[in-house]
């Protein structure tokens, strides 16, 4: 029998390093990114709004709000395609904010 070994595949590591080494001494250090205001402002928004969206399909789906039938699955929709965004920016901004490993404010654009 013909025994061959299976070759791994090679994996590529890839690290974001944001030290920048010069000789000039107003460059060195590390660079902090400011952060987009507008977008975290936005991405907030969005997430607040679909809490608020996904309360008052609650609220008709329990009754406690009269309307029409179809209001509080239109409401679940909407609250829905808002938050998830909303939130998952909101995260990001959170995160780069307090500088944890591989999140960036440039991941928000």
């Amino acid at each position: 029998m013909n025994s061959t070994a299976i070759k791994k595949r090679p994996t590529l590591e890839v690290e974001r390093t944001y030290r920048t080494e010069t000789s000039d001494p107003r460059f060195s250090g590390t660079q902090r990114t400011k952060a987009p205001c507008g977008e975290i402002l936005l991405a907030s928004f969005l997430m607040v709004l679909g809490l608020v969206l996904c309360s008052m399909s609650y609220l008709h789906y329990s009754e406690h709000v009269k309307g029409q039938s179809a209001a509080d699955a239109g409401f679940a929709i909407l609250g829905m395609l808002t938050f998830v965004p909303g939130f998952h920016y909101t995260r990001i901004a959170y995160y780069a904010w307090r500088e944890r490993k591989g999140y960036d404010f440039q991941d928000m654009h």
